[in-house]
């Protein structure tokens, strides 16, 4: 695998063509556009503060192999209501910037999954960017790159918040009450029988079941805009 968050300071970070040092990019544990923590480092790359502007992260070099995957989670940072961006996966070829993927994401409570077949690259060595742009003005536009990497066939796993919800059942029971009839003789001066109705109650008990629903977090994000 090769992660990079952990390799952020090989990159070259700019901000449209003003570098920048990398240590500004670092978030230790990001908390996501729906206010869980991402539980991961993730990498905040902010534009140029212009109006459509623009950050790159050139990686070094690096080995693609056949069944690659570059994986990452993508989304603004909680808080930055005002940031649309497009997130872009570029590489660097004969003096000019490829785009190989991309996506659009806004505040909205939500982030995307990125998972993306490198095999078109297997066994050669190319460089890879990061690349940020604003949807127009580019104040407030707080960008996350979490757990950006390239998955090896034998390490194919992806970091992903979820949230599954817990059900716990309590049962009430309440008697219902039930009445049979029995038949008492009562005599008469002509000694014939006749038959009064006395209703005795009885009860039994029928169970009706409650549930309530608990959630509780575990972590996990509800992808959105898929590429």
């Amino acid at each position: 695998m090769v992660d990079f968050v952990s390799e952020f300071c090989q990159a070259d970070w700019y901000q449209g063509t003003t570098e920048i040092p990398c240590a500004s990019v670092w978030v230790d544990n990001p908390t996501l556009e729906n206010g869980y923590p991402a539980n991961q480092p993730g990498l905040l790359q902010i534009p140029q503060q212009i109006y459509n502007g623009y950050a790159r992260a050139n990686y070094a070099d690096v080995d693609i192999f056949r069944g690659d995957r570059f994986q990452a989670l993508v989304g603004c940072e909680y808080g930055a209501t005002r940031c649309a961006v497009t997130f872009l996966l570029e590489y660097y070829q004969a003096g000019r910037y490829v785009t190989m993927w991309k996506t659009t994401e806004k505040y909205d409570g939500r982030y995307a999954m990125v998972d993306i077949d490198l095999n078109r690259f297997g066994d050669k060595r190319i460089k890879l960017v990061l690349t940020v742009l604003s949807n127009g003005p580019s104040s407030g536009d707080r960008p996350l790159w979490v757990a950006a990497r390239i998955a090896r066939p034998y390490n194919p796993q992806i970091f992903t918040p979820t949230f599954t919800p817990t059900v716990t059942n309590t049962a009430t029971f309440t008697p219902t009450p039930t009445f049979t009839q029995t038949l008492t003789p009562t005599p008469t001066n002509t000694l014939t029988p006749t038959a009064t109705l006395t209703l005795t109650p009885t009860s039994t008990a029928t169970a009706t079941s409650t549930s309530t629903s608990t959630p509780t977090p575990t972590n996990t994000p509800t992808p959105t805009n898929t590429p």
